[in-house]
């Protein structure tokens, strides 16, 4: 398969840009490099109505700069921003948000070919305008004596350029914890701080999902539900991912009571909503225990695709169901998973 290398993507320093370079195949059946821009989240489907098209041909460099236009291929290509007027201004890149990049590799039969490593996300710097608020500050006899070179205010124009692209970058590096914001390069090191093992081959929003629940899946390893939820989570089905007892869909549930007095009693078809993480969390419990009543220790993993995936598609989701479950299912019980 065709495969676009060495790629790379970083903001520029002028601000609401971002330079992007790679390297084309050098097979012969290679035709062009196709650029997608995405908003949010990646994508390896080219027809995806989420993404915008920015580039089109066999340039190994271009510069990204419009929310319409496509990119061009040269710095100097590019609009002077601070001569622009506002509204013009209002189009180009928004700062300090992440934009996500697949680069596809189209042979001479169209076929477009990408992977997860075809993917790029970078985050945009802001204009602050520091300079000009820096030549503001200055005695007004020095401003009027700049009116005719204005040297004083280019000066000051050139040093607020790196001042806004260095405020910016702090600006962005304070969300570098937040899953939900941080740029998808920092989620593998978010996740060894919390000591989750995440999946780089699952989908980044749902990455984002799994780092900001994992303390709490945390609390229910060993249970149905614990295992339950990882197993939407990594399946990338979440809707159609299952777990039986049996393949006859035996549910069996422990009941707690609503005081720590009351009994534990086994409820034999009645399954709790976990829709919402912690709706009767402390009542309800699925249990994996011998005395939980369970009739094996063997449990079944059912997921049933909601589009056609090829078998490597299924044996790449059950490669990594079966990781994150040996974390979460109970010692000495065993399992099989099954993809429609």
């Amino acid at each position: 398969m065709l495969q676009i290398t060495q790629i790379r993507g970083e903001p520029l320093f002028l601000g609401h840009s971002n330079k992007l370079t790679w390297k084309n195949p050098i097979d012969p059946n290679f035709k062009e490099t196709v650029v997608i821009r995405y908003h949010g989240h990646f994508s390896l489907d080219p027809a995806s109505p989420f993404g915008l098209e920015i580039y089109r041909g066999t340039a190994t460099e271009i510069y990204d700069y419009h929310r319409e236009n496509p990119a061009v291929l040269r710095f100097s290509d590019l609009p002077d921003y601070d001569s622009l007027p506002d509204p013009e201004k209002e189009k180009w890149l928004e700062g300090e948000q992440t934009y996500y990049y697949t680069f596809y590799a189209v042979d001479k039969e169209n076929q477009y070919h990408a992977t997860a490593l075809s993917t790029c996300a970078v985050t945009t710097t802001k204009r602050y305008y520091i300079g000009q608020w820096l030549y503001n500050l200055l005695p007004e006899v020095y401003r009027k004596y700049d009116e005719q070179t204005l040297a004083l205010k280019r000066f000051f124009d050139i040093i607020g350029i790196e001042l806004d692209f260095i405020y910016s970058l702090i600006n962005v590096s304070q969300g570098k914890y937040n899953t939900l914001q941080a740029n998808p390069d920092l989620l593998s090191f978010i996740a060894k701080t919390l000591g989750w093992d995440i999946d780089s081959t699952l989908p980044i929003n749902i990455q984002r999902m799994v780092l900001a629940n994992a303390v709490r899946l945390y609390k229910y390893i060993g249970t149905k539900k614990g295992i339950s939820s990882v197993v939407r989570y990594y399946s990338g089905f979440p809707e159609t991912s299952y777990i039986y007892e049996t393949y006859q869909k035996i549910l069996k549930t422990l009941y707690f009571g609503v005081t720590d007095d009351d009994p534990i009693t086994n409820i034999e078809s009645k399954t709790p909503n976990f829709d919402d993480f912690d709706k009767d969390s402390l009542y309800f419990t699925w249990d994996f225990r011998p005395d939980a009543s369970i009739s094996s220790d063997t449990f079944f993993i059912e997921i049933a695709p909601t589009y056609p995936i090829s078998e490597e598609e299924k044996q790449l989701i059950i490669t990594r169901v079966s990781r994150i479950v040996d974390t979460f299912k109970p010692i000495n019980s065993r399992y099989e998973i099954r993809v429609l």
